[in-house]
């Protein structure tokens, strides 16, 4: 969006309509900056590439029995809950920001894909 906006400024400035100053908007980022930092939209980013990941692991396991696939889906959640723990403990600076940590987790659900 700032993007966007940017750009305008810039027309408008070349233009004489405008002195290029960027206006001080705060309510539309204020929700925006909240979701940002919100912990209920971080958990449920790592709940959505937990199951994903796991979904994942379980269709390409070729476990053919119930127990098979329970053990693997088991052992799956356990292992990507460590790795998600320890990346919340470990890179205090990424996780700390939810456009951050939905870029991580994107980048990293492609690897799982290829």
């Amino acid at each position: 969006m700032e993007l966007f906006d940017s750009i305008r400024r810039r027309r408008l400035t070349q233009q004489g309509h405008s002195s290029g100053k960027k206006r001080r908007t705060y309510a539309d980022r204020a929700l925006i900056l909240r979701l940002d930092g919100s912990s209920g939209v971080r958990y449920g980013l790592y709940l959505l590439f937990t199951l994903f990941a796991a979904s994942l692991a379980f269709n390409d396991s070729g476990a053919t029995g119930q127990e098979e696939g329970v053990g693997t889906l088991f052992s799956f959640l356990v292992a990507c809950g460590i790795s998600l723990a320890l990346f919340e403990i470990l890179c205090r600076k990424v996780s700390g920001r939810n456009s951050h940590v939905f870029l991580v987790l994107l980048g990293f659900a492609f690897q799982l894909l290829l």
